[in-house]
């Protein structure tokens, strides 16, 4: 039987435990490397995790005293200002800004800065070439992040919305590690409390517009008001001397009215009575109608200057307790002649429960008197007259109150001229002026002394 020779060296076949003492120790040792690269990666990455909390609490705390200085002391460019300078610290970078898209003559925009990194230093190529860059982020309203050898080594520029069309711009610059989005998102934070303080600048300038609007509105309303009541005062004292002027000059014509109507009154009496020789009835009608005229002529005199004492409020009533029934056949026998001349009959009718009335005896004689002889003068011959003096009743629980009414059969009144008969020189009908005298003053100063009377 035919045997193989058997081969003392090593199979290919033969199982891992037959490796050598040197694979062994290759083996440990690259496993040995891959865990150390692991545990590095891990612990760089555990780094770069707390390196990034670190900065989302600083650029928190910074955003949060932002926020609160802007609040205490509401001056934008030093909060945007130290805004800026810890972002540019928590960033690494070389440059910043922060700019407002304004618009200026002939409906351009420009970019207006309003925190800077390099202020002392505008003319700076750098500086140009951000602010060049910035103006067209917030233009375009596109973020920029380029390498921009020309000027800059790295650019991002994050425009942000403010209001309508007003836009803003934050950019940074030269990082040396760029600027990757890990980085752009802890950004954005900035841009939202950027926008934030803008719209919060551009309310507290409307305020403060609405506020300076507000106070001139009311100094110039004050001024308005000042101007206003030295001219009513002035209006005033203007007043007060024409009524002192007319007060005078009332008095001096009832002094100087009164004298000759008396004398002419009393001269006329004196001829009636035929003292100095007799008088042919010629004579005698002519000199009643004298008597007559001046007369009435002094009650107009009187009535006109009574309502002008009224008007200036130094009338005054001298009241005492008078008997009704004597006070209505005193009026009557007054205007008993007037009546009698043209035949016209006056009744008169007072109320059981009128006995008594406190009043001024003279003034409410002066009431009938006038309501009376108004009566008399619009009536025609033969016609009648009722005067009625009653309780009215109205207020059940409280005094009766005395009406005196006085009705004729006479013209009347028409309804478009009721609402003025106690105008001052105000008559009746256009066509009848001419066939009644007086003035239209009676019913004025009826009107008048009942208002005195509380009536």
């Amino acid at each position: 039987m035919y045997r193989m020779p058997v081969s003392s060296s090593p199979s290919s076949t033969s199982p891992p435990s037959a490796l050598t003492t040197e694979g062994v120790a290759s083996l440990a040792a690259q496993r040995k490397s891959e865990y150390y690269h692991l545990l590095y990666s891990e612990i760089e990455e555990r780094k770069r995790a707390e390196l990034r909390t670190c900065q989302r609490n600083d650029l928190l705390n910074a955003l949060s005293q932002a926020h609160l200085r802007y609040v205490v002391q509401q001056e934008l460019p030093a909060v945007l200002a130290d805004l800026l300078h810890a972002l540019l610290q928590l960033t690494g970078s070389e440059l910043g800004l922060i700019g407002e898209i304004r618009a200026q003559a002939a409906s351009e925009q420009a970019l207006h800065i309003l925190a800077s990194s390099a202020p002392d230093m505008p003319d700076g190529a750098a500086y140009r070439r951000l602010t060049q860059r910035a103006c067209a982020a917030g233009l375009q309203q596109e973020a920029y992040h380029i390498a921009d050898p020309a000027g800059l080594d790295v650019f991002v520029g994050l425009p942000f919305r403010v209001e309508g069309d007003v836009s803003g711009v934050l950019a940074l610059a030269n990082r040396p590690s760029g600027y990757d989005e890990e980085m752009l998102e802890l950004m954005q934070p900035v841009v939202s409390t950027c926008a934030q303080l803008l719209v919060a600048e551009r309310n507290e300038q409307r305020r403060q517009q609405a506020e300076q609007e507000l106070a001139q509105e009311r100094a110039s309303l004050a001024q308005r008001v000042s101007d206003r009541t030295a001219q009513l005062s002035a209006a005033n004292a203007e007043l007060a001397y024409a009524l002192r002027i007319k007060d005078e000059f009332m008095a001096t014509m009832n002094h100087e009215l009164r004298t000759p109507l008396n004398t002419i009154l009393i001269l006329t009496d004196v001829l009636r009575q035929e003292i100095y020789g007799p008088l042919n009835d010629k004579q005698r009608e002519n000199l009643h109608d004298i008597e007559d005229s001046g007369r009435h002529l002094l009650v107009l005199i009187t009535d006109i200057l009574d309502i002008v004492k009224i008007n200036a409020g130094k009338l005054d009533l001298d009241i005492s307790t008078l008997s009704m029934q004597e006070l209505c056949e005193s009026s009557m026998r007054l205007t008993e002649a007037l009546a009698a001349k043209k035949q016209i009959q006056v009744s008169l009718h007072i109320d059981s429960a009128v006995q008594e009335i406190d009043a001024d005896d003279r003034r409410l004689k002066q009431i009938m008197v006038n309501l009376l002889s108004n009566a008399v003068k619009f009536t025609p011959d033969g016609g009648q007259i009722w005067l009625v003096a009653e309780t009215t009743g109205e207020n059940p629980g409280a005094p009766d109150q005395l009406r005196i009414r006085v009705r004729d059969t006479g013209v009347g009144i028409s309804p478009e001229l009721r609402g003025r008969v106690f105008d001052m020189f105000m008559q009746g009908d256009r066509s009848l002026e001419r066939s009644r005298d007086g003035l239209g003053v009676g019913l004025t100063l009826v009107h008048k002394l009942v208002g005195l009377h509380r009536g």
